[in-house]
């Protein structure tokens, strides 16, 4: 059908029947729409310990130990493997919550 675009509410993701119209379930002005949306797929990518994997990746000694990304000035985790969460870190985490520092776990 030609100048049919398929779209759906942001809020409720309710089927929506024309671009740019309110949502009729919840009235929400948040439609979006595509031409072809009816044909996209919605990936959901977890980039939470993408840094972590990164850090990993250029130092393969880190391979098996849990690595913490983040500190500064406000000592906020930004990032942790998967190891490190195991031990109970997790964005966002004050490195405090763990002692003061975000050093390795012994």
């Amino acid at each position: 059908m030609a100048g049919f675009w398929a779209s759906f509410c942001r809020d409720c993701l309710a089927d929506v029947p024309a671009h740019g119209a309110r949502c009729a379930g919840c009235g929400s002005p948040r439609v979006a729409g595509h031409r072809e949306l009816a044909q996209m797929a919605i990936a959901h990518v977890d980039c939470d310990a993408f840094y972590a994997t990164i850090e990993k990746r250029d130092d393969p000694s880190l391979a098996d130990k849990p690595v913490i990304i983040g500190g500064g000035h406000r000592g906020v985790v930004s990032t942790a493997c998967y190891i490190a969460r195991t031990f109970g870190v997790s964005p966002p985490c004050r490195c405090s919550r763990r002692g003061g520092s975000a050093r390795t776990p012994r």
